[in-house]
């Protein structure tokens, strides 16, 4: 069965959509092989520089231990994402459609899990919002921290504690800064500090995970604006993840790596 024919636009334009996890379900004969660890499909057709640029590029630029930490991965590309109106977050039936759900019940990626297989819907008409490989390193980064023993965790907090120790300004994204900002409006209330502390850690960590598997693929600008970590401190951090997650052979994460990289 080819890409064209596994989903048809009547069947994603139905009353609310195909759920993800009925998909999940029934899928296995369309899944395209990229290699022995990781398969792809896509519900609408690709032509060459679209495969490229959304599944070739993305997958390729993995450090090989990320396939360790979550075998048998599955990038499912789709039109739109829509989420039940009263679900809130992970917990809420997602769904497959053609068309562009309302604003209140778009959804950009979503992951669901088998017994042996680590599947992650990624809703790439959404470029006016987030950049298809942003939601896809994101959701992946989620699974990746899951995976990973306390190790990653452990050395990445001595990093963040050094930086608040330092009064260090900024986030490497919206998500921790937000985090960051509730931490650090809070002065005396130990058990409410200890909380936003938590929080901000797994924020600051999935968030710069997300940056780094970008960066192993994308040259990627960063925000020079008022809520940017200072480079110093980015760079700390995405060598620590380099050291745990080894990009593959020939990709290069810094400029001045270019040249012993091949």
């Amino acid at each position: 069965m080819s890409n064209a024919q596994a989903l048809s636009p009547a069947e994603l334009n139905d009353a609310r959509g195909i759920p993800t996890k009925e998909f999940v379900a029934s899928c296995h004969e369309v899944l395209i092989p990229i290699n022995e660890h990781v398969s792809y499909f896509s519900v609408e057709p690709l032509d060459d520089k679209e495969r490229q640029r959304l599944v070739f590029d993305p997958i390729g630029a993995l450090p090989p231990k990320v396939l360790s930490l979550v075998p048998n991965l599955r990038l499912v590309l789709v039109p739109f994402l829509a989420i039940d109106t009263n679900s809130k977050g992970s917990d809420g039936t997602v769904r497959i459609s053609f068309a562009e759900p309302p604003g209140d019940k778009r959804w950009f990626s979503d992951y669901q899990k088998t017994k042996s297989e680590h599947y992650i819907f990624v809703a790439v008409r959404s470029d006016d919002y987030f950049d298809s490989h942003v939601l896809f390193y994101q959701a992946l980064a989620s699974r990746i921290i899951e995976h990973a023993d306390s190790q990653l965790p452990e050395m990445f907090n001595l990093l963040l504690d050094t930086e608040l120790k330092k009064n260090a300004h900024g986030e490497v994204n919206e998500f921790a800064w937000l985090c960051k900002k509730d931490l650090l409006a809070l002065a005396a209330d130990a058990e409410e500090r200890q909380r936003c502390l938590d929080a901000y850690r797994d924020a600051a960590l999935a968030d710069t995970l997300a940056l780094y598997l970008h960066g192993l693929c994308c040259d990627i600008d960063l925000d020079n604006g008022p809520k940017q970590l200072a480079s110093r401190y980015i760079r700390l951090r995405l060598h620590l993840l380099k050291d745990f997650l080894p990009p593959p052979k020939g990709v290069a994460l810094f400029p001045e790596e270019l040249a012993t990289t091949g």
